[in-house]
């Protein structure tokens, strides 16, 4: 699904905190979104996911661009921190599904293959409480996969995680992409994640919209000196 951000106005008390003219976040392809905090880019993330309203301008989705009540259900969200029902695993995952009245045997067979994708087949009938947190935002990973949605979006959703899920979490949304043709917008402060996952990286400061480009242009030759000194480790803001 394209994602286009047109004449794109946030306040909050007075204070603009986005500002943006135009923003295309191409079909099928995984773009990430950097800043520094405060940049703009969770709330960004917000609007595009329908959680929240922007004072001005408008978000299109797909190549009709329609708006979001058009196509929510092509749309999921995982959040640093996402909530996790106090049950096990395979509900967990099973969740939407059942929410959207998926025949049981089709559910079982997308809870056990997302379960998979994500290394967590062994723990299904674990209650969630009792995983760390790496091991909880598989869960939720795989929660959002098994809707199969036209568009994903992940605010910060590896921050703060071991190794190995990271490592997980990064092969799931590129066999995702590459298998399923989705778009991913996934926000970030690690660069080097970004340069991982990144097939068109972005650059936002003070909610406007400093440089874009493809990854290896970004990231080798980029235009603004302010994304270099944001990727040469520089306080920029």
């Amino acid at each position: 699904m394209r994602v286009q951000v047109l004449e794109l106005i946030k306040e909050y008390d007075g204070i603009k905190v986005l500002d943006i003219e135009k923003l295309s976040f191409e079909k099928g392809r995984i773009h990430v979104v950097m800043g520094p905090n405060g940049s703009g880019k969770s709330t960004l993330l917000s609007i595009i996911a329908g959680l929240e309203k922007a004072g001005g301008g408008r978000t299109a989705y797909g190549d009709e661009q329609h708006d979001f009540e058009r196509v929510r259900k092509k749309i999921t969200l995982v959040m640093q921190r996402s909530y996790l029902f106090n049950t096990t695993v395979y509900a967990n995952i099973a969740a939407g599904l059942r929410y959207r009245r998926l025949e049981q045997s089709k559910l079982r067979d997308r809870v056990l293959r997302c379960a998979h994708a994500v290394d967590l087949k062994g723990l299904l009938y674990r209650n969630v409480r009792t995983l760390s947190g790496g091991e909880k935002q598989r869960v939720a990973l795989a929660r959002a996969l098994a809707l199969q949605p036209d568009l994903l979006l992940l605010d910060e959703s590896t921050a703060n995680l071991d190794p190995e899920s990271i490592i997980i979490i990064e092969k799931v949304l590129k066999d995702f992409q590459r298998e399923w043709g989705a778009t991913i917008i996934f926000v970030t402060h690690n660069i080097f994640q970004a340069k991982r996952l990144a097939d068109e990286a972005y650059l936002l400061m003070r909610g406007r919209v400093i440089e874009t480009g493809k990854s290896k242009d970004f990231f080798d030759n980029p235009v603004s000196e302010l994304t270099r000194g944001f990727l040469g480790g520089d306080i920029v803001y």
